[in-house]
């Protein structure tokens, strides 16, 4: 969604209503649950309409389950209607319930960050900084990590966010949740005193108890608007595991690997198998922490994207940390070999670790924008390796064109060589990066048909 008149919904939207700020119109949503036969259809929306004038502040309340925050993400743009338009005019401001923010910045950092996603100068999102800071009450927390910071303070950053460019129109889902009494009260002055400068303010809440500073209420009921008057769980991954975890994995397996490969038809030593174990260490690790890494900030991702930053700065940071994490994460592994065996070519070894590495990161990036239980995606990704590993790998002296195709195969062999020999066959290296840019690709246009 882009300002001043944005848009979003399916087919041609229509412009802004002529003296509105929001013009919602005919907006369908539905979502499916189960497979065949037993699939069920669940329609959330059913032609939800209204108009918002500049400053009003309107209440929109429901049970739970009936929608309110569909309704609010398709409004920012993070989620598509089935059918349906959203027209807004101006700079758009969007609070959700459960705070998309990223663990690891500081209140500092998390609000530069957005206020360049926004377009933003330095000197104005420092003043803007210290402006909200005080209204907030929460300056002294400015350098702290959001992930220290405690549920009413996140909060509370949460709306300094949205707030941090003045925004024509401002989207509060559930916006004081964990306020205590004194920032509650501080909230509605705020808000009161943005609706008097001309902004429309739309806020979501199970509830309506301050009705005296609404304009008007409406209620969600059966996917219809009638007048009246799940957790977002932080997924950390411990860095300490791709510390402590390749060491484990190439000394424990580097026999194992040598006698199964025997069994399999294959000639593999210990010290091929401690080099195919540092790739495979990597691959997996890489893998797994990048499924868990994107799953615990896509929605901090969307956020961002609705401030206005572009895709490619947004992918060009993710690939950025990935290629860091799977760098990383192999030459741990690469290290521990070096110290144990003899490598005949101790840097096509390293090369070998990290491509693979950053291969099968993309796979675990990949999965993350298409599967949203944990247990299931960890699943899915020792399938894959195992698939990979055992079928294609060269644990059996597989050759040919197919298993050729999968990620492992080629630095697996490459690392086989070096292990061996300083004559290694480097055209292994185009295939092999060719498959690492073919599945990065991947990952991204996961995240472009995720986010519609």
């Amino acid at each position: 969604m882009t300002e001043g008149g944005a848009s979003s919904g399916v087919g041609q939207a229509p412009p802004v209503a002529v003296g509105s700020t929001l013009t919602v119109s005919g907006v369908h949503k539905a979502f499916a649950r189960g497979i065949w036969p037993r699939r069920r259809v669940n329609r959330v929306l059913r032609g939800v309409s209204f108009e918002l004038a500049p400053s009003t502040m309107v209440g929109l309340v429901g049970e739970n389950g009936s929608g309110k925050s569909v309704l609010m993400r398709i409004i920012a743009g993070s989620l598509k209607p089935d059918a349906g338009t959203v027209a807004i005019g101006g700079r758009l401001g969007y609070c959700p319930q459960i705070p998309m923010l990223y663990d690891r910045l500081s209140c500092d950092e998390t609000l530069r960050l957005f206020g360049h996603a926004y377009g933003l100068e330095d000197e104005d999102i420092r003043d803007q900084s210290r402006r909200l800071y005080g209204q907030l009450g929460f300056v002294r927390f400015s350098g702290e990590l959001v992930m220290n910071l405690s549920g009413g303070t996140r909060q509370k950053l949460n709306l300094a966010v949205a707030l941090l460019h003045s925004p024509t129109l401002l989207l509060l889902d559930e916006p004081y949740s964990g306020f205590d009494w004194e920032t509650y009260q501080a909230f509605w002055g705020i808000a009161d005193g943005l609706r008097a400068a001309g902004t429309t303010i739309l806020i979501i809440s199970h509830f309506i108890q301050e009705r005296g500073h609404f304009d008007r209420i409406l209620e969600l009921r059966d996917g219809l608007l009638k007048a009246t008057g799940r957790q977002y769980a932080r997924q950390p991954v411990n860095i300490a595991l791709l510390l402590i975890l390749p060491p484990l994995f190439v000394l424990g397996l580097s026999s194992a690997i040598a006698t199964f490969s025997g069994v399999l038809g294959g000639n593999l030593g210990e010290r091929s198998g401690s080099a195919i174990g540092a790739v495979w260490a990597a691959a997996l690790l890489s893998s797994s922490a990048a499924f868990f890494l994107l799953r615990a900030s896509r929605q901090a991702d969307d956020r961002l994207l609705i401030a206005g930053l572009g895709r490619p700065a947004l992918y060009a940071t993710h690939a950025l940390a990935g290629a860091v994490l799977g760098v990383g994460s192999g030459t741990v592994g690469f290290l521990v070999v070096l110290l144990t065996q003899d490598i005949a070519s101790p840097i096509d070894l390293w090369l070998a670790v990290v491509v693979g590495a950053v291969a099968y990161e993309a796979v675990g990036a990949t999965l993350a924008f298409f599967v949203d239980g944990d247990l299931e995606g960890s699943f899915i990704i020792l399938l894959v390796f195992m698939l990979d590993a055992f079928v294609a790998g060269p644990l059996g002296g597989a050759t040919g064109f197919w298993p050729s195709l999968f990620p492992l195969h080629h630095p697996s062999q490459i690392a086989v060589d070096a292990a061996l020999t300083e004559d290694v066959d480097r055209l292994r290296y185009g295939w092999a990066v060719v498959y690492m840019l073919i599945l990065l690709g991947g990952a991204g246009l996961a995240h472009v048909r995720r986010s519609g």
